[in-house]
């Protein structure tokens, strides 16, 4: 497990979470048309939401964002290099920590990784919907303990 230290968003932050936001969408939603993500999406993204980054030597390898009216996770990206070494489970921890239960969030049904991350911390299936990625889970949290 690499342990990252999870700190609040900083501007300064931002062109290598878009960087990594980028580069994460294309290798996981590989079946989107060309063109479809773009190095501003970060930003736009996450607009109006609480941000947190994974720092592994003072380099951001991960970040979570959430909505808090909603107690929504909408992202958590973990940089390649660095997926299955425990990032994401602290990210998910911090998220968890901020939006209190239940919590929500949506992930897209060919990401069988990303749904097997989200099922093996306690995460439960409510409903589906779809989006130009495809066909979509909406998973929920209640437990009173994090994951």
């Amino acid at each position: 497990m690499t342990q990252a230290v999870v700190v609040p968003f900083d501007a300064a932050h931002a062109p290598s979470l878009a960087r990594l936001y980028l580069a994460a969408r294309k290798a996981t939603f590989h079946w989107a048309p060309p063109g479809r993500f773009a190095l501003h999406d970060f930003e736009a993204d996450t607009d109006g939401e609480v941000i947190d980054v994974a720092l592994h030597d003072g380099e951001p390898v991960g970040f979570v964002s959430v909505w808090m009216p909603a107690h929504f996770i909408h992202h958590l990206y973990v940089d390649a290099a660095y997926q299955g070494l425990g990032v994401g489970t602290q990210l998910l921890e911090r998220a968890l920590q901020r939006i209190g239960r239940p919590a929500g969030l949506k992930c897209v049904e060919r990401n069988a990784r990303a749904l097997a991350f989200y099922r093996a911390k306690g995460w439960r299936f409510v409903a589906h919907g779809e989006d130009d990625l495809g066909r979509h889970h909406l998973l929920a949290f209640d437990a009173v303990t994090p994951p």
